[in-house]
């Protein structure tokens, strides 16, 4: 009864503040701007998902997105460029007009006064000039050192001294490691290891790596005659095989889990980003670049050179397209990423600061985050039936809506990331809590221990709980979620599933995810402390193989299909542009499936790594 009549309260004073708050009405509230946001999104994948497939408005959108965008990135490039030169010469002209202050500063009467006077004048004057060469030069180290730690916060996405815990102290961090597990902080690691592991902690960088890891391998899967297809490589062995029965038990659920902690980990960084830059338009610039212009080096130049060399293999004539490959993922971020600009820009009012402290009381980092995860599985579960019934293949962006894989959850989770980094969720990560008992037992230090206790809050206890629900509940949902999905692929055609079919199969897979997800986070925190160089360059070089592996993909494809037909004698034909229903052996597409995944992987990863440092390449990758 108390809790209702203080929920109640709690609603009222919100609901008065929201009321009487004129800034809410007006388009400089963020709650107004977050509304037009999740109306510009219902209305663009409505008209996307409902209008008949022979207008193709997917294409329309890439084109209208990326030219757009990219022409923003280049009008915000040069803009950068003349603000930087501006500045410089405001720099030079106030070096020019101080040393000629010091010369006309003193007039001695005498000439050995005047002597003296110039020769203190020409003393002062070169000592000045050699400050405004150092100034200069200081201010030029100085532009640069921020173009280098911005490539290096988009790269690494450093940890320290990020919101509110986000970016724990490693010796902090290693205090609370659970006993015998210590950092090793030998003198045998190389230089640049040593530099990066004394500035931030490596888990969310080692999870981008194995992210980016099992995109390739998902990629590769499908080329190989795995479940699932893509629009820009040849795929082998197009029908029911132990592979494509494998990959959906596999594949289908670790999919979903990857591309949600992919929005995950990209949220976390975003407010930081946002507050780290000195404008709005400092961080669009930066966001821009880093995403837009390689996507659209891709969408003009290698997804076409794809399409070719994929056309070629299967023998079907070219027609220069546009092509985004895997980019999806990439547009989509950018889109959140300007959303988020967006809201945030505007000037939070009364009510703006309710809603906000509203979501502090009741999204928090403890069970109910399967509450929330719950919901947004339902909603999901909505858009697949919804695209699946609209006979589009390619949804928003060309990115297909897969089970507890869609636009709904990419949403929440990059929400929940920016949320977590602006609250400290990371801090039950880093600190340890569900590797450290709360009550060890030992009775020499119960008083001490007691005063530990005391000021564990109940949000640390709730967090603990948090993480055990998740270690207990991925097992008892993985089961059902793979099984249950293999049933609907196998009674229904594709993914044209009921709609309580697809909500209940969304739900499950949002359940598992959100578990898993939570899983990989505290395991990697608390047992990757350190790296080797290996490890290093695989980081530098991750976001490069998300770009160029697709052309990989399908020459190494292109590489197997070959030899099926001058090595092994396999006439393979291909019935549509990209498909092939040729009936290979199990043992055959077993060598396949690892000759293309072990060899798309050996070379994705080193050429990315130097590619990465081509000239203009190295400013945008």
């Amino acid at each position: 009864m108390l809790v209702s009549i203080s929920l109640n309260t709690q609603v009222k004073i919100h609901v008065q503040a929201l009321v009487t708050d004129s800034k809410l009405h007006s388009c400089h509230s963020r709650l107004f701007r977050s509304l037009l946001v999740i109306a510009f999104e219902i209305g663009w994948w409505s008209s996307v998902c409902f209008t008949p497939e022979k207008y193709n408005l997917s294409a329309i959108f890439d084109g209208i997105c990326i030219f757009g965008l990219s022409g923003i990135t280049v009008i915000l490039w040069v803009r950068q460029y003349y603000r930087h030169r501006s500045n410089k010469e405001e720099l030079v002209s106030k070096q020019e007009k101080q040393q000629n202050d010091i010369v006309l500063e003193e007039d001695s009467p005498s000439v050995e006064g005047a002597n003296e006077g110039v020769s203190t004048n020409l003393d002062e004057a070169n000592a000045v000039t050699s400050d405004n060469e150092q100034l200069e030069r200081s201010f030029n180290l100085k532009q640069d050192k921020q173009q280098i730690d911005a490539v290096i916060e988009e790269e690494y996405s450093p940890i320290e001294e990020a919101n509110k815990g986000v970016g724990t102290n490693l010796d902090e961090a290693n205090a609370v490691n659970s006993e015998g597990e210590q950092v090793d902080s030998s003198n045998n690691q190389h230089p640049l290891v040593r530099k990066y592991l004394s500035k931030r902690l490596p888990y969310l960088d080692v999870i981008k790596v194995i992210l980016i890891v099992a995109v390739v391998f998902a990629h590769c899967s499908f080329s190989a005659g795995s479940i699932g297809e893509t629009d820009w490589s040849p795929k082998i062995a197009d029908y029911t095989n132990w592979l494509t029965i494998t990959g959906t038990i596999i594949v289908g659920p670790a999919v979903a889990t990857l591309m949600n902690l992919f929005f995950f980990i990209s949220g976390i960084f975003t407010p930081r980003s946002v507050k780290s830059s000195r404008t709005t338009e400092e961080f669009l610039f930066r966001k821009l670049k880093r995403l837009i212009l390689p996507t659209l080096i891709s969408y003009v130049g290698l997804g076409p050179l794809n399409i070719y060399i994929a056309y070629l293999t299967t023998g079907t004539d070219y027609v220069y397209i546009f092509q985004r490959t895997v980019l999806w993922f990439i547009i989509f971020l950018t889109w959140f990423n300007l959303a988020y600009a967006f809201v945030m820009a505007a000037t939070a009012g009364a009510g703006d600061l309710a809603i906000r402290s509203w979501f502090g009381q009741f999204f928090k980092f403890d069970a109910t985050l399967y509450l929330w995860i719950m919901a947004a599985g339902v909603f999901n579960g909505f858009v697949n039936w919804a695209d699946s019934g609209s006979g589009n293949e390619g949804l928003i962006f060309g990115a297909r809506m897969f089970p507890g894989n869609a636009f709904p959850l990419w949403n929440v989770y990059f929400v929940a990331g920016c949320f977590a980094g602006e609250n400290g969720w990371f801090d039950y990560f880093e600190k340890a809590i569900a590797w450290t008992p709360a009550d060890s037992g030992n009775r020499e230090n119960d008083e001490e221990e007691q005063t530990n206790q005391e000021r564990t809050n109940a949000a640390t206890k709730n967090a603990r709980n948090l993480i055990y629900c998740a270690y207990y509940t991925l097992p008892i949902t993985v089961i059902p979620a793979s099984g249950y999905l293999v049933y609907l692929s196998g009674t229904y055609d594709g993914f044209g599933w009921p709609l309580v079919e697809s909500i209940c199969e969304d739900v499950l897979l949002a359940i598992m995810s959100l578990s898993l997800i939570i899983i990989i986070l505290d395991y990697t925190c608390n047992k990757v402390k350190t790296i080797n160089l290996t490890m290093l360059m695989m980081m530098q070089a991750a976001y490069a193989v998300y770009l160029i592996h697709p052309i990989v993909v399908t020459c190494v494809t292109s590489l197997w299909v070959y030899i099926l037909r001058n090595g092994f004698g396999i006439d393979i034909v291909f019935q549509t542009s990209l498909a092939s229903s040729t009936d290979l052996s199990g043992g055959m597409i077993l060598f396949g499936w690892i000759f293309i995944v072990l060899l798309t992987e050996l070379i994705s990863w080193p050429l990315s790594f130097f590619v990465r440092k081509l000239p203009v390449l190295n400013q945008i990758i």
